[in-house]
């Protein structure tokens, strides 16, 4: 089966390129972050252990002063232990707030496509799609990892 983004291209008549992305500066960042991005537009897309995995990577992040800033849209969930929630600002803030984190982790949405056009290194989790039909695909030097259930 194929990537979403060919079915779109070949419905549509288009050829698949990168995306031009504008941005918005967001003042009050910490020095060195990675982005968050959990949705609950969904069931399946509502992660409900991010609390664990930020408990897991805590003692790395400390010890190399990382924070954690949460990204996503304005009805997106609050997630426990998160160090800067930034959710709700505009799509070009957003694209920002990527552009200059270390990496990005979440549900396979907007945001990780978004990491992916700025080759900012990524874990994104799949819920309802398989990772070969839905992954990011323009990272070119960093790497995506991909999880499905």
């Amino acid at each position: 089966m194929s990537h979403i983004i060919e079915v779109y291209a070949k419905d549509l008549g288009v050829k698949v390129g990168k995306p031009t992305i504008t941005e918005h500066f967001y003042p009050g960042l910490p020095e060195k972050y990675i982005t968050i991005h959990s949705s609950n537009k969904m069931v399946a897309s509502d992660y409900q252990y991010w609390d664990i995995v930020l408990w897991l990577v805590d003692d790395h992040l400390s010890k190399n002063n990382i924070k954690t800033v949460q990204v996503g849209g304005p009805d997106d969930k609050p997630i426990k232990g998160i160090d800067v929630n930034l959710i709700g600002t505009s799509f070009k803030q957003m694209n920002y707030i990527i552009n200059n984190s270390l990496t990005h982790v979440g549900c396979d949405s907007l945001p990780g496509h978004i990491a992916s056009s700025y080759d900012i290194p990524s874990v994104i989790l799949h819920f309802n799609l398989y990772k070969e039909n839905s992954k990011p695909i323009w990272h070119k030097k960093n790497t995506c990892v991909s999880i499905e259930p």
